[in-house]
């Protein structure tokens, strides 16, 4: 099994301790200066601990947070995760002028692995650097990844043995006799995307594929899948000879931190965010994400079970359940029972630069609509409508919280749709997604590619993205 490690780094603080005489009767007290923690600064990485393969997404986190007041100058040094081909889109350094107590979001970094070839256990010792009491202090985190080559089941070569989120799984037939495959069957806890696979004739080393998603449904009807933890899941080719060709896989499950929600008054505005045009492909693949985000809670949140925002999903009449659709983005922002609002659709060509579509969630008007509810779910989903010149699947997700009170006003430049404020977020978190759906039907008939969902608990005020 292939493991990422990271070690959090302990750096020792420094204190001094000064001495004074006295006489020999009554010696005076010493003074000293009162220690700080031994770790002035920890370093991590969100997921600790992954078992991957080759074509499988893996989403990092790289956080830096300070356990005393007066950590600045934070680097960490990422060159060597830049230079490493299995790494998608890595800075070479992470910098932070300052780093907040306790906030694992005001110094991160957001990276993936994605290996693209069968290798041997890769092990590297990140240096970071930080100054505290005007001495600059340093460190290293060891950070080790594997990856496992494809394997061999009952005569088909599998080429990956981990799923996050969206996962291509490719079968190749390794038997020297053509094989045909009658259906492919995966377990309760997969959702199949799409089959390439379904009646494929498949000549000795000939490939067909599959794309997979963990997900638990809550019923048939409701977006509300999830990763689940510690999960083997179960993928089967059955072949028109009566033979099959079972695979099992393991399913891991990451929560990535919201810091400082304020889940009684606060705000959290998520942004499906993209570039036009690609920087992948021709000069003229501007891209249309179509989203589709839904509500899931107990009590009056039963009424929106099975509803969504996004383009296709629209309302006849305002405010309905307290999910206000595209018809009326404006008025969202004042109506009595929104708690939770989509800016509209923005459409692929009409903006250069980056594409926004936003979702915002009023927290005082969720314990409105429901005063009792304890955790709340919203799922994430995401389809192409269109991709044009380019196999450029990725865009991000980016989390904002705000604090009671904060003033949005609704945009729309360019027909890109958005909830604007001049207000700093408490925190952020932005991080790629990834769908494998291309240039689907569209609208509420279309396949969607459900990438994470953020869960609240609103008695703690914590919220994850997993």
């Amino acid at each position: 099994m292939k493991k990422i490690n990271l070690l959090a780094a302990l750096v020792a603080g420094v204190f001094a301790t000064a001495c004074t005489g006295g006489s020999s009767s009554s010696p005076e007290p010493t003074p000293t200066e009162t220690p700080p923690p031994s770790e002035a600064l920890t370093v991590s990485i969100t997921p600790p601990n992954v078992n991957t393969g080759v074509g499988a997404v893996v989403p990092l986190q790289i956080n830096a947070k300070a356990n005393v007041a007066g950590v600045t100058n934070v680097v960490v040094d990422m060159s060597q995760l830049a230079s490493d081909s299995n790494f998608n889109g890595v800075d070479p350094t992470l910098n932070c002028a300052a780093v907040a107590v306790s906030d694992t979001n005001t110094c991160y970094s957001n990276l993936s692995l994605a290996p693209n070839s069968d290798i041997a256990s890769t092990t590297y010792n990140i240096p970071y650097s930080y100054v505290y009491n005007g001495e600059t202090k340093s460190g290293t985190i060891p950070f080790v990844y594997d990856v496992v080559a494809g394997q061999v089941v009952d005569g088909v070569q599998i080429n990956t043995n981990y799923i996050y989120g969206t996962t291509t799984l490719s079968f190749k037939n390794t038997s020297s006799a053509t094989k045909v495959v009658s259906n492919v069957a995966v377990a309760d806890s997969l959702s199949m995307l799409t089959n390439a696979c379904n009646g494929a004739t498949l000549a000795p080393d000939q490939s067909c594929s599959v794309t997979v998603s963990p997900n638990t449904v809550m019923s048939t009807a409701q977006l509300s899948h999830q990763l689940k933890a510690g999960v083997v899941s179960t993928v089967t080719l059955n072949y028109t000879d009566s033979t099959i060709a079972a695979y099992s896989m393991q399913i891991e499950a990451t929560g990535y931190s919201i810091a400082n929600v304020d889940t009684q008054n606060g705000y959290l505005r998520v942004r499906y965010q993209w570039q036009n045009p690609s920087p992948v492909g021709s000069s003229y693949n501007n891209r249309d994400l179509d989203t589709k985000t839904g509500f899931i809670g107990d009590g009056n949140f039963s009424q929106v079970a099975n509803e969504y925002l996004g383009y296709g999903f629209y309302y006849g009449n305002i405010g309905y359940h307290g999910m206000m659709s595209g018809n009326s983005p404006e008025a969202a922002l004042s109506d009595a029972t929104t708690f939770l609002a989509w800016a509209g659709d923005t459409i692929s060509g009409s903006r250069a630069g980056v594409a926004v579509e936003d979702i915002l969630i009023n927290f005082q008007k969720v314990n409105t609509f429901e005063s009792s509810v304890v955790t709340i779910q919203v799922p994430l989903a995401a389809h192409w409508f269109s991709r044009s010149g380019t196999t450029d699947n990725n865009f991000n997700l980016v989390i904002d919280s705000f604090p009671a009170g904060t003033v949005f006003e609704y945009s729309s430049v360019n027909s890109s749709r958005s909830y604007e404020t001049t207000a700093t977020p408490s925190s952020s978190y932005n991080r790629p997604a990834y769908t494998m759906i291309v240039n689907s039907r569209g609208g509420i008939s279309g396949d969607f590619d459900t990438f994470g969902a953020i869960r609240c608990n609103i008695v703690t005020h914590s919220c994850v993205y997993q």
